[in-house]
């Protein structure tokens, strides 16, 4: 089993991607391992939703959005990474700030722990469904 990353979450996570783009990661701590991710042009102006879980691995958007002087792609993706006793959010995609393209080949946006508990659930759900 690999080892957890060094540095796990609690429950919300921001990271700055560009000088006025951020994320926020927020666990819900569910059986699902459910996780919100919302973009924001700074300070506080929300771009864009997702929300991954053991259902819904990887979201991507549809059409680029654009709020402020921000400008998210068409075709950026965000996904669950799930490994053992943690799971990993991650970001791919092209965020534009103020006319600068960044480009985010895999950008984690938290790491966080799960419950054993939860852990046993959802392989357990996961072997039902391979039936």
């Amino acid at each position: 089993m690999p080892a957890a990353p060094s540095q796990l979450t609690n429950q919300t996570v921001t990271t700055q991607l560009t000088t006025d783009c951020s994320a926020q990661a927020a666990a819900t701590f569910d059986i699902n391992d459910s996780t919100w991710i919302t973009f924001f042009a700074n300070p506080a102006i929300p771009c864009w939703m997702a929300l991954v879980s053991v259902g819904e691995f990887q979201v991507t958007l549809s059409e680029d959005i654009s709020v402020a002087n921000i400008v998210l792609r068409k075709g950026l993706t965000v996904a669950m990474n799930t490994m053992g006793s943690y799971y990993t959010v991650t970001m791919t995609g092209t965020i534009v700030d103020s006319g600068k393209e960044s480009s985010f080949p895999g950008a984690v946006l938290g790491s966080f722990t799960r419950a054993a508990a939860m852990k046993r659930a959802v392989q357990m759900l996961r072997m039902q469904g391979s039936r």
